[in-house]
C-alpha cells in the first residue's frame, strides 16, 4: 500500500507539474500576444506623431503655408517685399507657367518661392509614406483638400507642368494618391 500511495502522489505531482507548465505556457503566449499588440499600437502612435510633426513643419514654414492659402483662396492680400499686394488664382497660374522665366515679376517670384517650399514638404510627405514612416490616413486631412484643388481641371495642367519642371515625381505621386 505504501508503494501505491507513492505512485499516486507521483502521478498527482506530475499531473500538477504538467498542468502548471501548460498554464505557464498559455500565459506566456498570451503575454507575448498582448505585448505585440502594445508594440503595434505604439508604432501607430509614433507614425501618427511623425506625420503630425511633418505637417506642423509645413504649416510653420511661412512660404509653404502661403502656398496653401493661395490654393485655398481665389484672391487674397499678401505682404511681401515690404508692400501688400493682391494675389489671385490667375496670378498663381501665371507665375507657375514655365514660360514666365524670362522676366518674372516680384509677385511671380514670391508665388514660386511659396510653391517651391510647399513642394519640398509634399516630396517629404510622399517619401515618408513610401518608407512607411507613416500612413496616408495620418495626413488625409488636410492634404486631401489641397490635393482636390491641385487636381482640379482648371489648375491641374499648369501645376503638373510646374511640378515636372521642379523635377518631382514624388509630388505627382502624392497628388495622384487622392484621385478617386
Amino acid at each position: 500500500m505504501d508503494q501505491e500511495i507513492k505512485d499516486w502522489v507521483d502521478v498527482l505531482a506530475k499531473s500538477f507539474g504538467i498542468g502548471g507548465g501548460l498554464l505557464a505556457a498559455f500565459k506566456g503566449i498570451d503575454e507575448f500576444r498582448q505585448n505585440r499588440i502594445l508594440r503595434e499600437r505604439d508604432l501607430r502612435w509614433k507614425q501618427a506623431n511623425a506625420a503630425k510633426s511633418l505637417m506642423d513643419e509645413l504649416f510653420d514654414d511661412f512660404k509653404a503655408k502661403q502656398a496653401t492659402v493661395m490654393l485655398d483662396y481665389e484672391e487674397r492680400e499678401y505682404e511681401f517685399n515690404g508692400s501688400k499686394q493682391n494675389i489671385e488664382r490667375k496670378d498663381v497660374i501665371h507665375a507657375l507657367t514655365r514660360n514666365t522665366d524670362e522676366n518674372p515679376t516680384t509677385k511671380d517670384i514670391f508665388i514660386r518661392d511659396c510653391f517651391d517650399n510647399f513642394l519640398y514638404y509634399i516630396d517629404l510627405l510622399e517619401q515618408s509614406i513610401n518608407n512607411t514612416l507613416f500612413e496616408q490616413k495620418d495626413i488625409e486631412y488636410p492634404m486631401h483638400y489641397f490635393a482636390a484643388i491641385v487636381n482640379n481641371v482648371d489648375f491641374k495642367q499648369t501645376f503638373r507642368a510646374y511640378i515636372d519642371g521642379y523635377g518631382s515625381e514624388n509630388s505627382i505621386k502624392f497628388f495622384d494618391r487622392f484621385i478617386k
